[in-house]
C-alpha cells in the first residue's frame, strides 16, 4: 500500500467535498416536484373590428384613392396607442425653451464694459 504523505490529503479532501456537493444537487434536482398549480389561462380576446380593418388597411397600396374608412381605423389604433381622448390631429405644441416676453423686474442687466485693444493703457 501506497504511504499518504501530507500533499495527498487536501486531494482527498477537494475529491470528498466535490463528490458530496455533486450528490447534494442531484438529490435536491432528483425530488419529486409537486404539480404547480397551474394559472388560469387568459382567453383570447374577441376578434376585434379594429385589428380586422386594420389588417385590410395594411394591404392597400399607396396609389389607391383614399379609404376613409381605413384613415378611421388607423386614427383610432393611435388614439388607443397613445392614450388620447380626443380624435383631432391638431395636438398641442409644447416649447422645450421657452424664450421669455419680458424682463423680470427682479433681474437688472448687468452692464458689460467694452473690451480694449490689446495695447492700449489702462
Amino acid at each position: 500500500m501506497p504511504r499518504l504523505d501530507a500533499s495527498t490529503w487536501p486531494r482527498i479532501g477537494a475529491f470528498a467535498f466535490a463528490v458530496l456537493a455533486i450528490t447534494a444537487s442531484a438529490l435536491q434536482l432528483g425530488r419529486g416536484r409537486e404539480e404547480e398549480p397551474s394559472r388560469p389561462v387568459r382567453e383570447a380576446p374577441a376578434p376585434d373590428y379594429l385589428a380586422s380593418e386594420l389588417e385590410r388597411c395594411r394591404t392597400v397600396t399607396p396609389t389607391a384613392p383614399r379609404d376613409e374608412a381605413c384613415e378611421r381605423a388607423w386614427a383610432e389604433s393611435r388614439r388607443r396607442f397613445l392614450g388620447t381622448k380626443t380624435t383631432s390631429s391638431a395636438s398641442p405644441q409644447v416649447q422645450m425653451f421657452p424664450v421669455p416676453t419680458q424682463q423680470s423686474p427682479t433681474t437688472a442687466p448687468v452692464p458689460v464694459a467694452p473690451a480694449q485693444p490689446a495695447g492700449a493703457p489702462r
